[in-house]
């Protein structure tokens, strides 16, 4: 008996993003092809078609088979960067005085324990600056991916060979072995998938890589919106300013500072501050239109046992010493005029804050408004005046503060 071979009838289809080519038969022997969606996904187990997966515009998926369904769905070319997740440090919680790092396979792991005396015996680093001791320089090392030796014993002098030089915001001082100093670009950025579109218009892998690159190349760059560039209403605008990002609007570019959550994945800044997520980092960035980008995960150096009252906040000094300070930048808090339990009516949030601060004095929001909004009329035991109008308040402020920006 002689059998024909039939041809594959999916070698002659090609399906789109996502797509998968099913074969049915009509019972009468007639084979046709035909491309679908994936309508479910299987979980097999620790298998690796279960595993979560990073797609190629820092999207996280539980598995290959949810990636290639919402890639059929949006017609989106998506394919697989990493198997795991795009940022191995995401959700992965490390105990108190150590940062999350992720190594060069991938793998999220808490480091910098060091768990530092706070004896005298300062050093004077490569980095230019003083640090109380040895120990607290490798942690701040280790924290900023940064090589940092010990240049000589005792206080950096005033005419430390850095204090000679002017470094960038995308540079760090380094004293070489001959004592002249030398202006470096970041040494490493971890191989996580946060993709930027970048505002000359290229898509880096996250904004580490951006801010070296820009660095190396000696040009001026910064994140024109989160994600790759070339998708939706915002792929070519670039009317943002700078630290504003651009959001796609029932299909108009709108420039915006980022709206933030208050999940707390504390990070260290360039300005010596630990905020609590990145994205509340970015935020104070565009309000205050300053220059500021993650240095490392965790609470700032120097900023770990201190604790900062009346709405003060721990400024590290990247040498591993921290200090209370009152809020200073409220030119650009647009948030409106709050009354205050002081009876005082203060220009925004920021201002009440700050005045707290310097007066040492514990005052919270009574109502947002003018004091005098509600003069007319009296309102009862636990309303609130707002806008003119008594009502019920519909959250409760926290009666502390911590040293953390939130």
């Amino acid at each position: 008996m002689i059998f024909s071979e039939k041809r594959n009838p999916c070698e002659d289809l090609r399906c789109g993003p996502g797509e998968q080519c099913v074969i049915s038969e009509n019972g009468k022997g007639y084979v046709s092809a035909h491309c679908v969606c994936p309508e479910e996904c299987d979980n097999f187990g620790d298998s690796v078609e279960s595993s979560p997966v990073c797609s190629n515009d820092g999207t996280d998926y539980p598995s290959l088979c949810h990636l290639r369904a919402h890639a059929c769905k949006t017609k989106r070319n998506e394919s697989v960067k990493y198997y795991g997740k795009c940022d191995p440090c995401k959700d992965f919680v490390c105990s108190a005085g150590t940062v999350c790092k992720v190594t060069v396979d991938r793998r999220a792991e808490c480091r910098c324990s060091q768990q530092c005396a706070m004896h005298s015996d300062p050093i004077c680093a490569t980095d230019g600056n003083t640090y109380e001791n040895e120990c607290l320089m490798s942690v701040s090392a280790c924290r900023q991916d940064n090589e940092v030796l010990i240049y000589h014993k005792g206080r950096c002098k005033e005419d430390n060979p850095c204090k000679l030089i002017h470094c960038s915001d995308l540079e760090t001082c380094h004293i070489q072995e001959n004592g002249t100093a030398i202006c470096r670009c970041i040494q490493y950025c971890s191989p996580i998938t946060k993709p930027v579109c970048s505002i000359n218009g290229k898509t880096y892998e996250n904004e580490c890589v951006m801010r070296r690159s820009a660095c190396m190349s000696k040009i001026h760059n910064a994140v024109r919106y989160a994600g790759p560039c070339g998708f939706g209403a915002c792929a070519g605008y670039d009317g943002c300013r700078f630290s504003e990002i651009c959001v796609d609007r029932d299909g108009h570019p709108v420039c915006q500072c980022e709206v933030c959550d208050s999940q707390l994945n504390e990070v260290c800044a360039s300005d010596g501050i630990t905020y609590a997520n990145e994205c509340k980092m970015r935020h104070e960035s565009c309000l205050t239109g300053k220059f500021i980008y993650q240095k490392y995960s965790g609470v700032c150096d120097g900023c770990i046992n201190i604790r900062c009252e009346f709405y003060s906040i721990c400024v590290s000094d990247g040498a591993g010493s921290g200090s209370c300070r009152c809020p200073n930048q409220c030119a650009n808090d647009n948030s409106g005029m709050i009354c205050a339990t002081d009876g005082i009516t203060y220009p925004s949030e920021c201002h009440m804050r700050q005045a707290a601060c310097q007066q040492q004095k514990f005052v919270m929001i009574a109502f947002r408004g003018s004091c005098d909004s509600c003069s007319n009329g009296p309102c009862l035991d636990g309303q609130q005046c707002e806008d003119g109008i008594c009502s019920c308040p519909s959250s409760c402020p926290n009666a502390t503060e911590n040293s953390t920006v939130w």
